[in-house]
């Protein structure tokens, strides 16, 4: 019976779905209230519908509580959310968790969950610029300074410009790519589409040689 119970709150929740499906149980998720708050995730059922129809965010999001769920260690945990990230994310990931936790209602889930996620938070901080980094942290951060920065130069993506000549004159490093990506899982485009658009770059030497950095990205950016 609990675990049928379980199986009814997963199945009825739209982010429990997707975080517990690799449990062994897949199966399609039941009509989501339109009201209430989830008794596992402790989400507002309307919210967590919003945060689904923007798939980067919803990714993002996920990622969080499955770090958290991977470890009780906030470094550990905060370290396996970086690995599931790129760098284009990173600087972004405060405002991503503060989102977190705005979403989470029900009284005794956020008692649980909100010290975990001021915990990621810490250590966000702590990462960026702390002398006690690690490597992989270290480098991380510096790949997220240079995204901002080269963020801060971009103009904003639409749809009527991420696949044009001068959109793609201007990728020529990894982290270009890891914008571009991010911008194509943001704006909604169809993976079909992604692909399509990947399939042209063969005819060009200087985006060739990034197609499968770009599918690593995409993979990821829409991976939760």
């Amino acid at each position: 019976m609990e675990i049928r119970t379980r199986r009814l709150h997963i199945d009825s929740c739209l982010f429990c779905h997707k975080l517990f499906r690799s449990d062994g149980y897949v199966s399609e998720p039941l009509p989501t209230p339109t009201s209430g708050r989830c008794c596992l995730c402790g989400q507002n059922y309307a919210e967590t519908q919003k945060l689904a129809r923007k798939r980067l965010d919803f990714t993002v999001a996920l990622k969080i509580a499955r770090a958290m769920l991977e470890s009780r260690d906030a470094s550990k945990a905060y370290g396996a959310l970086v690995d599931s990230l790129v760098s284009t994310l990173i600087p972004n990931l405060p405002n991503d968790i503060r989102d977190y936790q705005s979403r989470v209602e029900r009284p005794e889930v956020r008692n649980v969950v909100i010290p975990r996620l001021q915990e990621l938070l810490e250590q966000h901080k702590r990462s960026f610029g702390c002398q006690g980094t690690t490597n992989r942290r270290a480098a991380a951060s510096e790949d997220a300074e240079n995204v901002s920065e080269k963020k801060a130069e971009e103009p904003v993506d639409t749809m009527d410009t991420i696949f044009s000549h001068e959109r793609m004159d201007r990728i020529k490093t990894n982290v270009d790519v890891e914008i571009w990506v991010a911008s194509v899982v943001r704006l909604g485009v169809d993976d079909g589409l992604f692909e399509a658009e990947l399939g042209k770059w063969t005819a060009s030497e200087h985006l060739d040689k990034h197609r499968k950095h770009a599918r690593e990205v995409h993979r990821k950016l829409t991976t939760p």
